[in-house]
């Protein structure tokens, strides 16, 4: 099974900077399993991402390292795909249950976005899809087969 999960990143208003976004699986115990991407510019604006922030600071070390593997710079409107193979930050696939699956997207001088759902990775494919709003006109989140 994979997860895939589906942004299309708002055209902004103005002259405003590309927003940071990052995407990331917990456990049921709100532990953090896996950064799966995370777009930013300057490292000193990373804590506007507050729900990834907040489980950095909680993660393991080598957790919160993995993070650094997935960087890469903002991105412009457009649609995007970021895929979850089951793996933790250690690469060994996590077992069958419950997680919950982040979209966090947050723009300097604009709005804040955070989008979650817990999903059952039990071999039953599903879908969840998030109204649009300020940053995001779609996502979702596409659990499937290969």
């Amino acid at each position: 099974m994979l997860l895939t999960i589906h942004v299309e990143i708002a055209r902004p208003f103005g002259f405003a900077k590309r927003p940071y976004l990052a995407a990331w699986v917990e456990d049921p115990n709100r532990a953090e399993v896996r950064t799966l991407a995370l777009w930013y510019g300057k490292q000193r604006y990373l804590e506007d991402l507050r729900a990834w922030f907040r489980a950095q600071r909680n993660a393991p070390v080598q957790v919160a390292s993995n993070a650094n593997s997935v960087s890469s710079a903002t991105r412009g409107p457009g649609k995007y795909s970021i895929d979850w193979d089951g793996k933790d930050a250690s690469g060994k696939y996590v077992k069958a249950g419950k997680y919950t699956v982040y979209l966090e997207v947050a723009r300097e001088h604009g709005s804040y976005q955070l989008m979650h759902q817990e999903i059952d990775f039990n071999d039953t494919p599903k879908q969840v899809v998030f109204k649009p709003n300020t940053e995001v006109d779609s996502a979702s989140f596409d659990y499937h087969q290969r």
